[in-house]
């Protein structure tokens, strides 16, 4: 994220196409500082004045604004990118960084990255799959560790 790049841990949200981003500037213990952007740091990052509130799973809420910057992910980017920039969140626990995979964002009239690489020729497949694993979930030996995410 970013010029130069951040790596930033997102988790990934099945259910909207935004990016919400927890900023380094984030004001409360809740947001989770481990998957924050420094937009100081970027030299193509552009705060669009307007205030973000975003509203998940019925109760938690998080609130900010939108920006622009130059988002990538495995070497594909998109330029001027735009992005909700989390500073407070009404979380009882801790607030990731959040990637939407739905295609399109009908309340900001934006579509999510995975969108953008399906229909402009960047991938080989206009596709993606997603693998969740649970450890302890198929049994209490299965070594299970994580989750695999597969564009194109």
């Amino acid at each position: 994220m970013g010029t130069p790049p951040q790596p930033i841990d997102v988790h990934i949200d099945t259910g909207s196409a935004r990016l919400l981003l927890v900023s380094t500037n984030c004001s409360i213990d809740e947001c989770d500082m481990s998957t924050a952007f420094d937009q100081g740091a970027s030299s193509t990052y552009a705060t669009e004045k307007q205030g973000m509130s975003a509203l998940f799973a019925g109760h938690s809420s998080y609130d900010g604004i939108w920006a622009t910057d130059t988002v990538g992910v495995s070497g594909w980017a998109l330029k001027d990118y735009p992005f909700g920039l989390i500073q407070s969140t009404s979380n009882e626990s801790t607030a990731p960084s959040l990637m939407g995979l739905a295609w399109e964002d009908p309340d900001r009239k934006t579509y999510s990255p995975s969108y953008y690489w399906a229909t402009d020729g960047t991938w080989a497949e206009p596709m993606f799959g997603v693998y969740l694993a649970r450890p302890g979930f198929a049994g209490p030996n299965d070594n299970v560790n994580g989750s695999l995410l597969t564009f194109g």
